[in-house]
């Protein structure tokens, strides 16, 4: 047996990607832990839990795993993301806390017409991790995923149904497969009360600046676009506004990079109102358009 701290402390001692604070690989280190023991991090942390020094076998394979370089996220298998467990494969971007932010301003504005039924569309939906935490926190609600990865449809699908007891009774998800606005029917022009979407924005001349994990293991498709990393925000922001009812929302994932061509398009558009706000970091990360009405 050995103690919780003690085995944190071998962990972190045998963690060796460079790029990763003591503060991940403490964090890492305790997601290995809970993985393998099945253990609740407070419980162990709390009484400094004695573990089976059996189980060095799986930890050590997942270590050598991370080590070399492949996202701990995709060797456990699941990824948090706000509050809620998905499942994640190299078929899907790993949810980021920054798209937590983008979530909480969708949640505001839904949850103040959440007693009627309301509809979205969550564009580039991946593992599915915007529309199901929007289910799980907002009434009356139904969203349509779009993605255009069959494959990533296929894993947001399992996540929508691993997480359906979180969501609310009366809101449903349905999935579809279009490149943005594409295969959508119809008559649903206009009838939509928020877009949301994180798509691809980086440009390939970006492409030296991200970590080797991201650009070795995470789908290029969802995190490249052509334009200098533009082509996927000006087809969103030029047809959103035939999707969205008068007064809907379009809301953004941005890079700092885009903020003035977002800013320039948008206001070329119909909307009415326009939000930049930052991240946690201080750097511009979501956009909030409004449509007159």
């Amino acid at each position: 047996m050995v103690s919780y701290s003690q085995l944190q402390k071998d962990i972190v001692s045998k963690l060796k990607i460079i790029n990763n604070s003591d503060d991940v690989r403490d964090f890492e280190a305790r997601l290995i832990i809970e993985n393998v023991t099945g253990l609740n991090y407070s419980e162990m942390i709390i009484n400094d839990h004695d573990i089976d020094i059996n189980i060095d076998n799986n930890i050590n394979s997942i270590i050598s795993k991370r080590n070399t370089g492949k996202p701990l996220a995709y060797i456990l298998g699941h990824s948090n993301f706000y509050g809620l467990e998905f499942n994640v494969d190299d078929r899907v971007l790993i949810p980021r806390s920054e798209t937590e932010e983008l979530v909480k301003k969708a949640i505001d504005i839904l949850k103040n017409q959440e007693y009627q039924p309301q509809m979205v569309i969550d564009i580039g939906t991946g593992s599915g991790a915007i529309a199901v935490a929007l289910a799980c926190n907002v009434r009356n609600l139904e969203v349509l995923a779009i993605d255009i990865s069959s494959d990533a449809l296929e894993l947001a699908q399992e996540n929508y149904k691993s997480n359906t007891g979180k969501m609310y009774e009366n809101s449903i998800i349905k999935f579809l497969k279009s490149d943005c606005f594409n295969n959508l029917d119809r008559s649903l022009l206009e009838k939509f009360d928020l877009i949301i979407s994180n798509p691809p924005y980086i440009a390939k001349d970006e492409e030296d600046t991200l970590d080797d994990s991201v650009k070795q293991y995470e789908p290029h498709i969802a995190l490249f676009a052509h334009d200098e990393g533009f082509a996927v925000y000006e087809k969103i922001i030029i047809e959103s506004v035939n999707w969205l009812k008068p007064g809907g929302f379009l809301i953004l994932e941005i890079s700092p990079r885009h903020t003035k061509n977002i800013k320039d398009f948008i206001n070329s558009c119909e909307y009415s109102e326009l939000k930049i706000f930052e991240d946690l970091s201080k750097r511009d990360r979501i956009c909030v358009a409004k449509m007159p009405g």
